[in-house]
């Protein structure tokens, strides 16, 4: 029994479970007796070897959100559509690094990219003649400063 303000009211949540090499919830139906709730149904689907792929949601506040994962699994990507909004986010060994789309300002926001400056690039070497031995990290640390510029 939960409580808002003086009102008194029951959530009642019900699961139905797909099975891969252990159960997960393909759905989960919710319902209460608080006055002005309107039900809903989350809908989550696997592919065929129990990886999250898609969540729909009906209900209160709808949305679908898309998954992309690569063979170990990790997330490279995410949409997600709510009041006609669309997001997308862009993931690197597991963390998020950016995202676009029209329901937010688009954003780069993770450690292993380095954004460009004009003014820093602008002011270094724009040519560099290369020498037996030379890697595309270590001509990049001469000329930038950095091993993970420019490549």
């Amino acid at each position: 029994m939960e409580f808002t303000g003086n009102q008194q009211f029951t959530n009642t949540y019900t699961n139905a479970y797909a099975h891969f090499d252990t159960s997960k919830i393909a759905t989960t139906q919710v319902t209460s007796t608080r006055s002005g709730f309107t039900p809903g149904v989350t809908t989550n689907t696997y592919s065929q070897r129990g990886e999250l792929i898609q969540v729909e949601a009906t209900g209160g506040t709808p949305f679908i959100r898309q998954f992309a994962a690569n063979r170990e699994g990790l997330i490279t990507s995410r949409r997600e559509n709510a009041a006609n909004k669309t997001q997308n986010y862009a993931y690197f060994q597991g963390a998020e690094v950016a995202s676009f789309g029209n329901a937010s300002t688009p954003e780069v926001r993770d450690a292993f990219i380095t954004p460009w400056q004009s003014d820093y690039v602008a002011s270094r070497t724009s040519s560099y003649g290369v020498s037996q031995g030379d890697t595309l990290a270590s001509i990049a640390r001469m000329i930038w400063g950095d091993s993970r510029s420019g490549i």
